[in-house]
């Protein structure tokens, strides 16, 4: 009974640990963004629109390059 209280006891210590962890991670993330926002906001959207001009030319790239190795 006691190892199942500790193995419990455990279990929930490591998801608070996991949920800490992800906490602080979105933060590291998200807190430098909400900053260049709002100090920057013309040159935070000429960087998010080319990020997102990128991904497009990307994937058109990889569709492109499916296309022509499905010929051969």
């Amino acid at each position: 009974m006691n190892l199942k209280i500790k193995s419990k006891l455990f279990s929930l210590l490591l998801l608070a640990g996991f949920i800490l962890a992800c906490a602080l991670a979105a933060f590291a993330v998200i807190a430098p963004l909400w900053l260049f926002a709002s100090k920057k906001p013309g040159l935070y959207s000429a960087f998010i629109l080319a990020l997102a001009a990128a991904f497009v030319v990307l994937k058109l790239v990889k569709f492109i390059k499916r296309k022509i190795d499905a010929k051969k």
